[in-house]
């Protein structure tokens, strides 16, 4: 299992991740997600946006009301909400 590709996927108005090959590797527990950038993605949780990692982790609580682009690692200002599944 590849787990460095992986893609988000929906189910019931819940979104996870899926593997290259469609298995599930991370659980339909977000209300959004973008797509992985690097070892990190944006994930909104109980309305609030924060960031994990590719085993499903939280790499920082969601706490953000919004959330940016993703450049030299860090996250900008503008608004993903054309990239949010």
């Amino acid at each position: 299992m590849n787990i460095y590709l992986l893609t988000p996927i929906g189910k019931n108005g819940k979104w996870g991740y899926a593997n290259e090959d469609g298995d599930l590797t991370i659980e339909y527990n977000f209300e959004k997600v973008t797509f992985f950038k690097g070892d990190r993605a944006a994930a909104k949780l109980d309305g609030k946006f924060g960031f994990i990692n590719k085993e499903g982790r939280n790499f920082q609580k969601p706490k953000f009301d919004s959330i940016g682009y993703f450049t030299n690692e860090r996250a900008n200002n503008k608004t993903l909400a054309n990239n949010l599944h």
